[in-house]
Order: structure tokens, then C-alpha cells, then sequence
């Protein structure tokens, strides 16, 4: 709207999102927010309305022409390989077809994909202006939706429209991780340069956060392996990349705006200023790395090395581990530790000191390794290995790598045989036809590991293979936080024919489930009723049910307990 502004001298009213193939249930609410009243949706709409107002939880509406004969339905008025004749019967079916359940003016969406309107294209159009109860006028979409606001008895529908098209953003495996922390990065560098900019730190980096924020976005557009070719891919990686380092400087710059100014009343130590960019306070792991050097010459820190005690503002000792570290003249630090009470936009700071009798902390967990009873009996069946700490015991079984996690609290399982499969496909068109051959695969377990027992986290590593491809999976429960991390790392040297998928099979009945979406959530079964694939670039409705585009979080279980991921 800016740029409209700007450039044309026009407000522009009309959202028209070209080949979008689902919606989000905010959506009307972000257009609202944006003094954009009305929408044309090219996709995916309800078969039973083509004019309607699309609500949002939060109440908003908007007004929408719903494309059900396309949205590029108009371009076959001006084509030149269909006769007049041929023109005019499409026409006049596909008008009967619309007034079966409509009465008002009728919205003919001229253009596609890469379309240019043609010299001639008004002359062309008026050939089908023909005296009678239909008139074919050349107009814009807000002339249109000026009209059609003033129908009488307009139908109002709400839900989401999950997109068709899913399997687009993981297919690009060489573009799309670095989206999400490239919008982690900028989203943080504006809370904490407004923070700046409020304390009078810094100016606020209004014209580098815009450009930035173009350059994403236009790294996230759909056409990817299109005709701009590898070129056009290197340039939108560059992109966020761009995001990602000119992004975090103005994230750092800011963030050591505020710690420089941060007291340090404990003489002879090293501060360690931990940030919440969060909207609610926050506990979790922290990892950070940390240079130690003496006072006036670098090299005298030989209190350092005889012990570390980490503080909290209190003073209480806070059990942490040292990752690793490398030392010539001074000392640097790959320290992990458990930070709790961060507020929200703001930090707590811990402090590194050195000491002659370091903190003893028990282990993080307790364990039990099935595989050291094969010394005794090496010709025994595999069984678990067990890892337990104040909320979960896991399980792992050493044959299959299935993972099972008891809580404790609510003494019963919330996740079963967890585990990596993949479903074999038959190829096709990633874009939406993948169809599968019905066969599952199962991963086959190289080796089951306890990686860390520390006093901050302990560690359980399950390696496995899947049509050679390696899988790495690390489940780690951090000290005192009810959360169990999982992390997979695949190495995918040669093409495949298959999904691999992580699953979290739970013994829950009657669960409902609920996801995260861009300002909101959603549930499962919210779906704008009569809306799906239609298009024969979509994926099958069946496919489609069961597939959602999710941001953050996904929610399975009732009012009493649930899991959430």
C-alpha cells in the first residue's frame, strides 16, 4: 500500500494475491489492520459462493470475489486460437453456471501468470459488450467490489484453507531452512532496536530493516528451479543470507547497546547478559561462548584455571557445563546452562567467576544402559536403554530406535514408539503429485548412545539408516525443564523416492489438535466448509485433510493433558 502510494498516488483496496492456494483464517484480519477492504481469492474457495465475507476470530470481514471459473478466466475472451463463436457459448455457460447461486455482478479477472495485457485487449473485450440483461464492462476490481458491496443478503463464512500445495517449501532443501531463522533475526532486531531507539541508545534503522525485509520476502517467492534458473536460486539464497548477516549486526549492535550498560558488581568476573526477545518470560537452555583474559596482560588468568563458579544476580550457584574449550595465551569457552525467570523483551545476567573449589552438581539424569548387561550375556535380546530426570523417563529400545516418554507427573505415557520412517513415492511433480507406492520403510538402528549425562542436560544419540540414507537423532532432557528436545540430522547424498517423516504416535483418545498460525491458531477440523483442490497442480483432497502448513507449534490432547511439539 505504501509503495502504491508513493509511486502511483493511488490506496489501493483490493488484495489480490495472484496463484495462492490457501489461507490462513487471520487473513482477514492482517487486511483489515491494513485498510484494505476487499479480496479477490484465486484458489481454493468455497464451490457453493462466489461472493462472501470472510471472518476472522477476531471479528474482522472482509468482502470476497471467490474465482471459481479461475483466475485467469478472462484471458480466454482475447485469445486468438478460439473462435468468437466458441468465445461467446463459454461465455454464456460459464454466467448461467455462476447465476445458479448468485444474483450480483460478476467479477471476469483478466491475466495469469507471466501475462501481459495485449494492445488491442479493451477492442476485444467490447465485442462481447451486447445489448441485454448482462453487460461486459471494462473495469477495475474496486469499481467492482463498490457494486457488488451493495448486494443484498451476502453470505459469511470463516475457517481456514489449508494450503494445497505443502510439499513446495521442503522440496527446496537447498533454499528454505534459512527462512525461518532469517525471519527469527529481523523480528528480534526490530523489538530490541525499538528498545534502542526508546532509551535513546541508537537511531532506529528504519530504511535497513525495510530493505531487508523486501529482499526475504522476495527470496520466498513460490518460483523456484523456474526461469530464472540456478541463477535465480543463488540469488534469493543471497538474499537471505543478506537477511540473515546485515539482520543479525543490527541485532548485536543493539543487544550490546543495553549489556555494556549493565552493572557488574562482582569484582574479577564475566558477565553473561541472556536475552528474551519473547512476548512472556522465558526458561531454557543457553548456549554461549565466553573469552577469558587477565587484566593488563592476557595471559594472567591463573585463577581461571584452577575452577569456574557461575552466578545468577542473587548469587547462587547455577550448575553449567564446559562444551569444549581452546586455550594459547587466554582462554575461550563454549558454555551451556540452564537460565530461568528471563523476562519477556528484557534479560538476566549470570556471572562467570573463578574459584579454588567449583560447585559439585549431580548428573542431570539418572541412567540405566540396557547394553552394559551384554558383557555378562552377550547373546541376550536387546532391550531399553532408560534415561530419567524430575519429569520424564525415556525409552529407548535398542533394536527398533523407538522412542517412549513417560511423565511422571501425570504418571502415564504421552508419546509411544516414536521413530523415523519414510514412505516410498513413485516421483512426479513436486508441486503437488507425488503419489506414494504404499510401502513403508522402517529405519534400521546402527547404534543407541548416551552422548552427555552433564549437570546440565543429558543426552541419548540413536543413529539409523533409511535406503542409506544416515539418520542422526539426539533427544536431550535439559536439567529441570519439563521438555524433551529432538533433533534430526539426514544425510541425503542420492536421490530417493521417499518421505521421511518423524512420528509421535500418541495413546490419547479423543485428542483434538491445534496448531500455531501467522497471528493466531488454528484446530484441525477449521476448515472453510465446501473449499479444496480443484487445480491439476494440487494435491489430492485426501492428502490435502491430513496436511497443514504450521507456524511455531502444533497442540494434540484434551482440557485435562496433552503433548505439544
Amino acid at each position: 500500500k505504501r509503495y502504491a502510494h508513493n509511486v502511483f498516488g493511488v490506496d489501493p483496496l483490493v488484495a489480490h494475491m495472484g496463484d495462492i492456494p490457501g489461507y490462513t483464517q487471520q487473513f482477514p484480519q492482517i487486511l483489515k489492520q491494513s485498510r484494505v477492504p476487499y479480496m479477490v481469492m484465486p484458489r481454493m474457495g468455497p464451490t457453493d459462493k462466489s461472493l462472501f465475507y470472510y471472518k476472522s476470530p477476531d471479528g474482522s470481514k472482509i468482502l470476497v470475489w471467490n474465482a471459481l471459473k479461475g483466475y485467469g478466466w478472462g484471458t480466454f475472451l482475447t485469445s486468438t486460437k478460439t473462435s468468437y463463436e466458441d468465445k461467446l457459448q463459454r461465455l454464456g455457460r460459464d454466467l448461467a453456471d455462476l447465476r445458479k447461486h448468485y444474483p450480483g455482478p460478476v467479477f471476469i479477472n483478466w491475466g495469469s501468470d507471466l501475462f501481459v495485457p495485449q494492445d488491442d485487449l479493451v477492442a476485444q473485450v467490447e465485442k462481447f459488450d451486447k445489448p441485454g440483461p448482462t453487460r461486459l464492462v471494462i473495469s477495475t476490481p474496486s469499481e467492482f467490489f463498490e457494486r457488488a458491496v451493495k448486494v443484498s443478503d451476502i453470505p459469511e463464512t470463516s475457517g481456514e484453507i489449508p494450503d494445497s500445495w505443502p510439499n513446495i517449501v521442503p522440496s527446496l532443501t537447498h533454499m528454505w531452512p534459512q527462512i525461518i531463522p532469517a525471519t527469527a533475526t529481523l523480528l528480534a532486531a526490530e523489538k530490541f532496536a525499538a528498545i534502542n531507539y526508546a532509551l535513546g541508545y541508537a537511531e532506529y534503522p528504519q530504511a535497513d530493516l525495510d530493505l531487508l525485509w523486501k529482499r526475504l520476502i522476495e527470496s520466498m517467492d513460490h518460483n523456484h528451479d523456474g526461469q530464472g534458473g540456478q541463477r535465480g536460486d543463488s540469488r534469493k539464497i543471497e538474499y537471505m543470507q543478506r537477511s540473515l548477516i546485515q539482520g543479525g549486526e543490527i541485532l548485536r549492535d543493539r543487544l550490546r547497546n543495553i549489556a555494556e550498560r549493565v552493572q557488574v558488581p562482582i569484582s574479577n568476573s564475566v558477565a553473561v547478559v541472556v536475552f528474551n526477545p519473547l512476548g512472556w518470560t522465558r526458561d531454557d537452555l543457553v548456549k554461549t561462548h565466553l573469552t577469558i583474559y587477565g587484566d593488563t596482560a592476557p595471559g594472567n588468568i591463573g585463577a581461571w584455571r584452577k575452577g569456574l563458579r557461575l552466578l545468577d544476580e542473587a548469587g547462587s550457584p547455577i550448575p553449567f557445563q564446559v562444551e569444549e574449550y581452546s586455550e594459547n595465551i587466554s582462554r575461550a569457552l563454549e558454555l551451556v546452562f540452564v537460565a530461568r525467570g528471563v523476562p519477556s523483551l528484557g534479560y538476566k545476567t549470570y556471572y562467570l567467576i573463578p574459584t579454588d573449589q567449583p560447585d559439585a552438581f549431580p548428573k542431570a539424569a539418572t541412567v540405566a544402559l540396557d547394553d552394559d548387561k551384554d558383557r555378562l550375556e552377550p547373546r541376550r535380546a536387546a532391550g531399553t536403554n532408560a534415561i530419567e530426570n524430575a519429569f520424564y523417563r525415556l525409552s529407548v529400545d535398542r533394536a527398533t530406535g523407538r522412542v517412549t516418554l513417560f511423565d511422571k507427573e501425570l504418571n502415564r505415557e504421552v508419546c509411544r514408539d516414536m521413530e523415523v520412517v519414510a514412505n516410498e513415492e513413485r516421483g512426479g511433480n513436486y508441486i503437488g503429485l507425488e503419489p506414494l507406492s504404499g510401502r513403508t520403510l522402517l529405519a534400521s538402528v546402527d547404534s543407541v548412545a548416551l552422548e552427555e549425562n552433564s549437570p546440565v542436560r543429558a543426552i541419548a544419540r540413536i543413529t539409523s539408516r533409511i535406503a542409506d540414507i544416515q539418520i542422526t537423532q539426539r533427544l536431550t532432557l535439559p536439567r529441570d525443564l519439563k521438555r524433551l528436545e529432538v533433533e534430526n540430522t539426514i544425510e541425503w547424498k542420492t536421490p530417493r523416492f521417499v518421505r521421511v517423516e518423524q512420528l509421535f504416535p500418541l495413546p490419547q483418545p479423543d485428542r483434538a489438535l491445534h496448531y500455531g498460525t501467522p497471528f493466531g491458531e488454528c484446530a484441525t477440523d477449521n476448515i472453510m466448509p465446501n473449499t479444496g483442490p480443484r487445480a491439476g497442480d494440487e494435491i489430492k483432497p485426501d492428502s490435502w485433510h491430513n496436511s497443514r502448513i504450521i507456524h511455531d507449534w502444533i497442540h494434540a490432547g484434551t482440557d485435562g493433558w496433552g503433548l505439544t511439539l
